[in-house]
């Protein structure tokens, strides 16, 4: 499955990415990237979907190792 808009998000997998955002240090391509991996679902997912999950809360500077 892939996922190129927002509205093709499930409520469970906006909350996991979510989830992740605020209790890791991901960044948000991270976040796709373990999104494709499977550890969300077997999905495919664009930045630019994780990002307008994200709603305003990214900021690249506060998700940096």
């Amino acid at each position: 499955m892939e996922i190129n808009s927002i509205l093709d998000v499930t409520p469970e997998m906006a909350s996991d990415i979510r989830y992740l955002w605020d209790e890791t240090n991901m960044t948000s391509a991270e976040i796709a990237q373990d999104v494709i991996r499977g550890h969300i679902g077997s999905v495919s997912i664009s930045l630019d979907v994780v990002q307008d999950i994200l709603g305003g809360a990214y900021e690249h500077e506060d998700h940096q190792n």
